[in-house]
């Protein structure tokens, strides 16, 4: 195993088998078989080159595309025998082409998501119809494209990262981050923002240069637009920009700053959402007013139901968040993650300080944040025994946020561990494409 290590660097290895593992996930998901896919295709493949909350135009027949029957996943809830057919899938190229006709597109609840998380998609699908005008070849092109940029980025993020890059590099090979890497969902992205956020932070540590702090506040903000309950997230950006900014005396720190906040509160402002969701948000709210400390209530007793479905979610809640892997699968990949986040510890004891305090601070505050955004959007008006519309997914970005609290590991030993340890963690995904392919086929 040693000598493998020496062959592969490991963000080389982390490149050849995230490709692999993730273009099988992009080529065995039948079309829209992941959470939300139609409408982010919709996003992707709008006539729009830059969006931010507009209403957006598609090719009638792309449309058509994305809402054929055969690809309706509500087709199996009807039948537990139901499975997709490979023919029926590949035949779709006969009949589905790109044409002139303009329709509305159908973005479902994401009509506020900007171009931020739909850039790569775009330019898979415009780039394959230089090649072909069948939509079933550009809807892969839009996957697969995606998976490339994604795997681009974290790759270049591995190789510059100090902290515990260890922990980012499990996060990658979750099979429901690899699953979301090989389609048009936007958290794809919004994962490889994230992990570009902490090397650049992980790399101001190390040298200072106004370059990185701006960096860091323009990476951030393209974060929280593209997800605005993420906004907690300044509370890490602000503690490491102002460690490191009063020692450089870089005067037009709070300039940007305000700028920036002014930029993001000005599109938050203009979020456009649905007469159902605004009418629940209202009655919600006043519910929150009128009871100010049963949200508390609320938020314990959701983990106290959801938090299974959360760390499976986060691991591996594939699909629609109908495919559930064995549950040893589970196991084994909190004992894996649990041993890189000990190894961390063991190499540094002295993390309990005032970093660790903000950074934990922030994490539990985004996902205080989530929690509120789907109380107040998909609850039931007054409902307090759960929240509805949290999956484990939105997650990610927190255990990735979470990682910056433990130092680059030193020590030969715990070195050598934890590149075994990374070694393995690719392929236990051989058995979660396994379970998708005898689901769906």
């Amino acid at each position: 195993m040693f000598t493998i290590v020496k062959i592969f660097k490991i963000e080389n290895y982390f490149l050849l088998f995230f490709l692999i593992y993730g273009s099988i996930y992009a080529i065995i998901t039948p079309p829209f078989y992941v959470s939300d896919e139609m409408g982010h295709f919709n996003k992707a493949a709008s006539k729009e080159i830059v969006f931010f909350n507009s209403d957006l135009k598609i090719s009638k027949s792309a449309r058509d595309f994305s809402e054929y029957e055969k690809f309706n996943y509500y087709i199996y809830k009807k039948s537990e025998n139901y499975k997709f057919k490979k023919s029926e899938i590949l035949n779709t190229k006969s009949f589905f082409f790109w044409d002139n006709e303009i329709v509305d597109a159908t973005t479902q609840s994401l009509k506020n998501y900007p171009i931020t998380g739909y850039w790569p998609q775009k330019i898979g699908i415009n780039i394959s119809k230089l090649f072909t005008d069948k939509i079933l070849y550009s809807f892969y092109a839009g996957r697969l494209f995606n998976l490339f940029v994604c795997s681009l980025i974290i790759f270049v993020c591995l190789k510059k990262i100090s902290n515990s890059r260890e922990i980012v590099i499990i996060v990658c090979f979750l099979p429901m981050t690899l699953s979301i890497m090989g389609s048009h969902n936007q958290d794809a992205i919004f994962i490889s923002y994230t992990i570009l956020l902490i090397t650049i932070i992980s790399s101001m540590i190390e040298k200072y240069n106004v370059y990185k702090l701006l960096s860091i506040l323009m990476v951030s903000t393209i974060l929280i637009i593209t997800k605005p309950p993420y906004l907690p997230i300044y509370f890490v950006v602000y503690y490491f920009i102002y460690e490191y900014v009063k020692k450089a005396k870089f005067k037009y720190f709070n300039i940007f700053s305000i700028i920036f906040i002014f930029l993001i509160c000005i599109y938050i402002s203009n979020y456009e959402i649905d007469k159902i969701s605004e009418n629940n948000k209202i009655q919600q709210i006043k519910f929150l007013l009128t009871n100010p400390l049963i949200y508390i209530e609320i938020i314990f007793n959701d983990l106290a139901i959801h938090f299974p479905k959360y760390v499976m979610g986060v691991i591996g809640h594939l699909g629609h968040n109908d495919i559930l892997l064995n549950k040893l699968y589970y196991y084994i990949y909190l004992l894996f993650i649990s041993l890189i986040i000990l190894i961390s510890f063991l190499n540094n004891l002295n993390i309990f300080n005032l970093r660790t305090f903000v950074i934990l601070f922030s994490c539990i505050s985004i996902f205080l944040s989530l929690q509120l955004s789907q109380y107040l959007y998909f609850t039931a008006p007054g409902k307090t025994n759960f929240i509805q519309g949290l999956v484990g997914r939105y997650l990610l970005p927190i255990i990735i946020i979470f990682s910056l609290i433990f130092p680059k590991v030193n020590n030969y030993k715990l070195k050598n561990l934890n590149k075994n340890i990374l070694l393995i963690i690719p392929h236990l995904n051989i058995w979660a494409i396994y379970k998708l392919y005898i689901f769906f086929y």
